[in-house]
């Protein structure tokens, strides 16, 4: 059996500044910039339909969030 190590990272949706998406021949990054000013959150090897999606979805978070308040991640 194979044991693979893994390494997460979270961060509140408020802390997020920008994402943007590297799309590369095959696959696609997502790059989070954070509002703490450290490096960025770089996720690797999304198609790029994901990597989209990824961005769309956490945009449309902010967007939420910033109008309505933070009753709607509690939801």
């Amino acid at each position: 059996m194979l044991f693979r190590s893994r390494k997460e990272h979270s961060i509140h949706i408020v802390h997020v500044s920008s994402v943007g998406i590297d799309t590369n021949l095959m696959f696609s990054d997502v790059i989070i910039e954070t509002s703490g000013g450290t490096e960025p959150i770089v996720c690797h090897g999304h198609r790029k339909r994901d990597a989209i999606r990824m961005k769309h979805l956490i945009e449309q978070y902010q967007t939420a969030i910033y109008r309505t308040g933070a009753e709607v991640i509690r939801g």
